[in-house]
């Protein structure tokens, strides 16, 4: 009797086909992407193991915490690879450690490398969740939804998008896909990247950077028009790591984009991430 049930991907492509113009909407559907969102609305203490916002990071001893400036970085989640099953490119055991460099009273982003970090730890799996909870740590809950390309997305290259479509789609990504999923979390993995945090990562994997390895804007200035042309070869070429909006650490209606390039996300090397920042 549930052969004719419809999964969230179908129902997100019909939903696409219904909306757009039969060329945008092709190109949607056959470059959608599976996420992963997590949610901490409940405020479900953590135990040992879990996916977590905040605390201490479980299975790793405090000489493997980093620093930047001699301060420790802050724990700001903590990822069992075991809820990223359904990202194909991704570590399906061991854990995730994001790090920010978090300070009282910010005044900039937290963009030079060493001021963010990605740890990974493949073996952390094996060690199960006990049932003390840990205080000041919240669970993060995990749920598998989709996410499709913006209408500048590098897919629509040589492609003119109509205008009704424009709207439609921003009306799909931020309502359409929320009412067949459930509006979910703030919390992603995976997933189509936001657009501008693509050019920031790889104008970053490019070298287009300043003596601090943040991004350089007045070196692309100068490149004209060589610095773009190299980014948009490589956009199609990186994953989400993490995103999260910033109103809890002191940067209001801001948003961090940790990315990776695939060929490291392969070799599972987080040394090589790339944090791009956005404002609204």
């Amino acid at each position: 009797m549930f052969w004719g049930k419809k999964s969230i991907e179908d129902k997100i492509k019909d939903k696409v086909k219904s909306t757009l113009s039969k060329k945008v909407a092709a190109l949607i559907n056959d470059n959608i992407e599976k996420r992963v969102e997590f949610s901490s609305d409940e405020k479900i203490p953590a135990h040992a193991g879990d996916s977590k916002a905040g605390g201490i990071p479980h299975f790793i001893d405090s000489s493997s915490i980093p620093y930047y400036e001699g301060r420790p970085l802050k724990l700001i989640a903590q990822i069992n690879c075991k809820d990223l099953v359904s990202l194909e490119r991704f570590p399906h055991e061991g854990m995730l450690y994001i790090f920010l460099d978090i300070v009282d009273s910010p005044e900039s982003f937290p963009e030079k490398p060493g001021q963010f970090k990605v740890l990974y730890f493949p073996e952390a799996h094996s060690v199960e969740s006990t049932t003390e909870a840990e205080q000041g740590a919240y669970k993060l809950k995990a749920v598998e939804t989709y996410s499709i390309h913006e209408n500048q997305s590098y897919i629509f290259d040589g492609v003119e998008v109509p205008e009704d479509d424009i709207y439609n789609i921003i009306d799909l990504q931020f309502g359409a896909i929320a009412d067949i999923v459930g509006d979910y979390g703030s919390v992603k993995v995976g997933g189509v990247p936001d657009l501008k945090a693509l050019w920031g990562w790889a104008y970053q994997h490019l070298g287009y950077v300043d003596s601090f390895g943040a991004v350089d804007w007045t070196k692309i200035e100068k490149s004209g028009k060589e610095a773009q042309h190299n980014a948009e070869q490589i956009l199609k070429d990186f994953e989400l790591v993490y995103t999260e909006i910033l109103d809890s650490y002191g940067h209001t209606d801001s948003w961090i984009f940790i990315g990776i390039h695939k060929d490291d996300l392969k070799k599972r090397n987080f040394e090589n991430v790339y944090a791009s920042f956005d404002a609204t």
